[in-house]
């Protein structure tokens, strides 16, 4: 009989994920992806470092068909039902922090278990485990030597049809992490053939994404995820009525024509003042002398929209205040995602180590928090700085209107606080955000006509980038990720 290797949980996949709060889910989903360094040093406390050479693994000799086939669906099944234990129960885990807070209720949080997407992801796992196992072993089954196409083959045919099992509007992120974890394994391969060899890549791929997702926030919204899109609304505090006013003047005023709406305008400002202190009044900001009397008048865009109508209060206290909410609102989620795998993954260690470990996850969630605070603070303490020095008297005249290209340049330059992170968490982080941001540049370039949309781009690309991973994942094992190696091996097995 041939020896089974023995699986454990899967890496969980956030993006999207439907129960509460998902936005915040989205955007902490790499801390997850990224405990390669402290899930390897937890096993390991006490021990010498285990040598990191990963062996080729070649399926055993099968009896027959049937075997290969009971194999294929009792590891199938195994890993649908490791999927959505994980998924549900980090969901849940989310929901019930929000019920110690008052912010939800014990059957939403049940609710939250038993999510649609539970299912979905669970299926998309389970059935990719099944069809690759299917398909690799008896390629192997019918050949004298093992072939790095086999994994190929089953890895492309698997990747395709079970991305089916997801959403249609959630295939092309499950694509887009499939081919940039594909490229990350690629990219290894021919480092350690001497071919490239970057310093710092992940950190510049981890700008360059955010310079194109902070782009798409402030100019083109529809390029990025929606749910994507509302946490970050939500967690910046500037109401979406007045990003879609900043938005439309900014186009007006670069194509010199008058807002399509002023007066609709405005009474969306009044709306948001009606709910939220600290604005300073419609009134006073539409009457003669005020910043929007000739906007409210004849619908003239403005050269900048000032902070005084993008976000209430003063400019140092509005950031102060912002730092605070991210802090409270992002250390729950970090603060799951730090502890939830290390219980379920290492819990002899945490048995062994209860102190230390404890110590160590929560320094990393703290970490974590402060990488995301000053991210946030820095793109938007950089617009309230553009603003502030536009209206000086000093400003130079090119500097005294709103250009699209400074939201790349805010973008890149807040994304430089992932040098907060750890470094074996910055490869990761750049996985997580590299999808969204070329997605977005992309559906950019799709509107102004430079590239022209695929009729089901996704399942290609999802089935080229799981051949590709596949073939590497049996044969050349050491050039991927340790994280994603560990997962991919226990959840799916190693053949």
């Amino acid at each position: 009989m041939p020896v089974r290797a023995i699986p454990a949980l899967p890496a969980l996949k956030l993006s999207g994920t439907a129960s509460a709060p998902r936005e915040l889910v989205a955007a902490a989903a790499p801390e997850l992806e990224s405990q390669k360094k402290s899930l390897e040093d937890d096993g390991n406390i006490g021990k010498k470092p285990k040598s990191p050479y990963r062996a080729p693994i070649v399926p055993p000799t099968w009896l027959g068909h049937k075997q290969i086939l009971f194999h294929a669906t009792t590891g199938g099944l195994r890993s649908f039902l490791l999927a959505y234990g994980m998924r549900g129960g980090i969901a849940f885990l989310i929901k019930f922090i929000a019920i110690l807070s008052g912010r939800a209720t014990f059957r939403a949080a049940l609710k939250s278990f038993f999510a649609t997407t539970s299912l979905r992801f669970a299926s998309t796992v389970g059935s990719f485990s099944f069809l690759w196992k299917l398909i690799n072993n008896t390629l192997a089954h019918h050949s004298p030597r093992p072939s790095k196409w086999h994994g190929a083959i089953a890895g492309a045919v698997a990747g395709g049809v079970s991305i089916l099992c997801e959403a249609k509007e959630t295939r092309v992120a499950f694509a887009q992490q499939f081919a940039v974890r594909a490229m990350q394994a690629g990219y290894g391969a021919l480092k350690q053939r001497g071919v490239v060899n970057f310093q710092h890549g992940d950190s510049a791929l981890f700008m360059f994404s955010c310079s194109c997702i902070m782009y798409a926030y402030i100019i083109s919204p529809h390029t990025i995820p929606r749910e994507y899109y509302s946490w970050m609304v939500k967690i910046a505090g500037m109401p979406a009525a007045m990003l879609s006013m900043n938005r439309t003047n900014i186009r007006a005023f670069a194509r010199g024509t008058t807002h399509p709406s002023p007066l609709d305008a405005i009474a969306n400002l009044a709306k948001v003042h009606k709910h939220r202190s600290g604005f300073v009044p419609v009134e006073a900001l539409t009457a003669p002398g005020g910043v929007l009397a000739e906007f409210a008048k004849s619908g003239k865009p403005l050269a900048m929209v000032p902070c005084e109508i993008l976000h209430p209060g003063p400019c140092t206290q509005y950031n102060a205040h912002l730092a605070l909410r991210v802090m409270k609102d992002i250390m729950p989620v970090y603060a799951a995602l730090n502890f939830v795998p290390m219980l379920l993954l290492k819990t002899k260690s945490f048995v062994n180590n209860p102190a230390t470990l404890t110590i160590r996850h929560s320094l990393a969630t703290i970490r974590s928090t402060l990488f995301l605070m000053a991210f946030i603070i820095i793109f938007q303490g950089g617009i309230c700085v553009q603003r502030n020095t536009a209206m000086s008297a000093a400003a130079p005249a090119f500097l005294r209107r709103d250009w699209k290209g400074v939201y790349y340049a805010l973008g890149a330059i807040c994304a430089s606080s992932i040098f907060i992170e750890q470094k074996s968490r910055r490869s990761e982080l750049a996985m997580y955000v590299l999808p969204k941001g070329l997605g977005s540049l992309w559906t950019v370039l799709e509107d102004r006509r430079l590239v022209k949309a695929l009729p089901h781009f996704e399942v290609l690309m999802a089935s080229g980038a799981m051949g590709m991973l596949m073939s590497l994942y049996q044969m050349e094992p050491q050039h991927m990720s340790s994280l994603l190696y560990k997962v991919m091996s226990k959840v799916i097995g190693r053949y």
